[in-house]
């Protein structure tokens, strides 16, 4: 699936959010998840025909950050995804038809601890071709290779040298980042050879910013990390130190010892400037961004955040909004998804954020709405005057849940022990369509006509209908 032009966000209530432009393949993070999603700059939003990639007007280029909700009729909760590049600090509301935007709690606002990465290699799964890519050391001969077993996509890159000795390549690399004086650089690439090398070498030459060269920076695998790549491919990172106005890196990856005709088979190859795991990463992965051409370009991954809104109204549709409110922020709209009841009742504490419990009704509660009036009888009137209030009070009344077992019954007292507003969201069919916040009073357990041994308890709570909890 790819992000792509959606089609509900050109409904009247979808406001002045456009779509995102088509920027590649996006693999959704659990099977069936809906993943497109409308995209608005933070200054005001433009037709996409107008934008720099159309050669028109110069909206700034589409940052990459994205959002995908996931709903669990099982759970009651809606998962959501959400990421921005270097973002330190996301927003994230819940929008309903009537366009009303709610804070989801735990994500208003949502601290991003982990930094956006950057990945060098402008072809780093040959999924294109082999572009790029300079045979080194032995003048192997090249070619893409479709490979089921690929690390990264269907192909590798496979040089293969006539006769015996050196085998290596020039990675192809594009550098956006610096590294820093006294700085680190993290190589990642998977490695399979048909023959035991005898020495596998990372090799980076530097230039400084005038062009002249500087002294290069290496790193050698072990005698066990060679052999782990004997006849299947191995995720091998190494880390080198660059010398001190290192600017642009010549990157190459060199077999040494190897039979006549060995083969090295290279895939998914990262570089990056700083210390990661080295775990691989493109701009098709969830959360990255090409930076240029798909398949051809540097990419940027951003990090995931999962939220769970266990607050979302069921049978409803809903789309959920991530902002970054940063001089490159802006905002995404997921495609819109649906929490189905399927006939269950969920009942949520405030602080138990993604924990929702099913209950069942004995029966649709009897709500009362009272109001504060007071009537009066003036001297020489027939009719007398009201005083009250100028609303009518928020219902009230009584819950009874059924528990068919002594550990759901303990489950909503533990619930309901801090006296804090409970969620409680019927299915629509009840009549009952917007969630309600509910202050618990007198909690009662009754066993009726069962027998002691009997795990059958109804719950009865003293219920009044209060306010939106703060969202924390």
């Amino acid at each position: 699936m790819a992000y792509g032009r959606s089609g509900f966000a050109q409904a009247p209530w979808s406001g002045t959010d456009l779509p995102a432009p088509d920027i590649g393949d996006l693999p959704p993070p659990i099977p069936g998840d809906a993943a497109t999603f409308a995209y608005s700059a933070q200054l005001g939003a433009y037709p996409w025909a107008y934008g720099a990639w159309a050669g028109g007007f110069p909206l700034s280029a589409y940052p990459g950050g994205g959002v995908l909700a996931h709903p669990d009729d099982d759970t009651g909760i809606v998962t959501v995804s959400a990421w921005w590049p270097d973002a330190t600090t996301l927003q994230v509301v819940r929008i309903t038809p009537d366009g009303v935007r709610t804070p989801v709690r735990g994500g208003y606002p949502l601290i991003v601890t982990t930094a956006t990465r950057r990945n060098a290699v402008t072809n780093p799964s040959i999924e294109v071709g082999t572009n790029g890519f300079v045979p080194d050391a032995g003048t192997p001969t090249l070619s893409q290779l479709a490979d089921a077993s690929a690390p990264a996509g269907s192909s590798v890159l496979r040089a293969q040298v006539a006769g015996s000795g050196s085998n290596g390549v020039t990675v192809p690399t594009s550098l956006t980042v610096v590294p820093p004086a006294g700085g680190t650089v993290t190589v990642g690439f998977s490695l399979r050879t048909n023959t035991l090398a005898s020495s596998v070498t990372v090799s980076i030459g530097w230039t400084d910013i005038g062009g002249g060269a500087l002294s290069a920076s290496s790193a050698t695998l072990t005698a066990d990390q060679r052999s782990a790549s004997l006849g299947q491919f191995t995720r091998h990172v190494v880390t080198v130190s660059p010398p001190t106005g290192a600017v642009t890196p010549t990157l190459k990856i060199t077999c040494g010892g190897m039979l006549a005709g060995g083969q090295m088979d290279l895939d998914a190859i990262t570089f990056e400037v700083g210390t990661t795991d080295g775990s691989f990463f493109d701009g098709g992965t969830l959360g990255g961004l090409w930076l240029g051409t798909t398949g051809l370009s540097g990419s940027l991954l951003s990090p995931v955040q999962t939220i769970l809104d266990a607050e979302c109204p069921l049978d409803t549709i809903v789309r959920y909004q991530v902002s970054y409110p940063g001089i490159t922020g802006g905002r995404v709209v997921s495609d819109p998804v649906t929490l189905n009841s399927d006939g269950q009742t969920w009942l949520s504490h405030p602080l138990l954020i993604g924990q929702p419990v099913k209950v069942e009704l004995a029966r649709v509660p009897v709500l009362e709405r009272a109001v504060e009036q007071g009537i009066f009888l003036p001297i020489g009137a027939s009719r007398p005057k009201v005083v009250s209030s100028a609303r009518r009070q928020a219902p009230t009344g009584t819950l009874d849940f059924v528990t068919l077992s002594f550990a759901e019954r303990d489950a909503l007292l533990a619930l309901m022990d801090q006296p804090m507003p409970l969620l409680l969201r019927l299915p629509v069919d009840f009549g009952y369509p917007a969630p309600m916040w509910l202050a618990i009073g007198l909690v009662t357990e009754d066993r009726g006509d069962f027998k002691a041994w009997q795990e059958n308890v109804t719950i009865s709570a003293e219920v009044t209908e209060v306010d939106v909890p703060p969202v924390l």
